[in-house]
């Protein structure tokens, strides 16, 4: 009814959003993830699809389950354009379009976090993949990793004590390897 009126008084969409405050910008990208989603997506965010072991794997991985399992959507958001070493069977995006996914998303390190931050996600990971990048941290980068939605976690319980003992706030949950198992429980979390 509102939205009517200001359409009514010459107001466009775009320029309606522009003037809404932050917060609300949020929970209206929120309340269109649970009206409108009709499949739970998952998507991940990488730094680089070069080369790497944790692309190679989370692409494989994901490459396999997105064949053995109906009704899920998985992504891949990448800060760097690259061609991936194995073509994913799943949307790859620049990490520029974040803004606009609203499903479950996993950052692989601080630059994929610091990206991600800008998805109305309605749950948000950081995944600390490597934890010696993660150990040069300054207190206040910590202090904001902390402070914002995600919900950060390691490879190992090893290591969720070492990013506990540096500072971060570490939930009670581990992940080796993203395979299908361990990508099923993000997207029914």
């Amino acid at each position: 009814m509102h939205f009517c009126a200001f359409v009514l008084k010459g107001l466009s969409l775009e320029k309606f959003y522009d003037i809404l405050p932050e917060p609300a910008k949020r929970a209206a990208a929120r309340f269109l993830v649970d009206e409108l989603q009709t499949m739970p997506s998952l998507a991940f965010v990488l730094s680089s699809m070069t080369p790497n072991e944790l692309s190679l794997e989370l692409i494989n991985e994901a490459n396999d389950f997105i064949v053995k399992n109906e009704g899920y959507e998985l992504m891949l958001f990448s800060l760097e354009r690259g061609v991936p070493v194995v073509p994913p069977r799943f949307a790859v995006y620049n990490s520029a379009e974040l803004n606009t996914y609203m499903g479950t998303v996993v950052a692989t390190d601080i630059p994929s976090w610091q990206a991600a931050l800008v998805a109305p996600a309605k749950k948000r990971y950081l995944y600390i993949y490597d934890i010696n990048l993660a150990m040069g941290a300054s207190p206040e980068l910590v202090a904001k990793v902390n402070e914002s939605e995600f919900i950060v976690f390691g490879r190992t319980e090893a290591h969720n004590r070492a990013l506990q003992e540096k500072g971060f706030k570490v939930a009670r949950k581990s992940v080796k390897y993203f395979d299908g198992k361990a990508i099923l429980e993000f997207l029914n979390d």
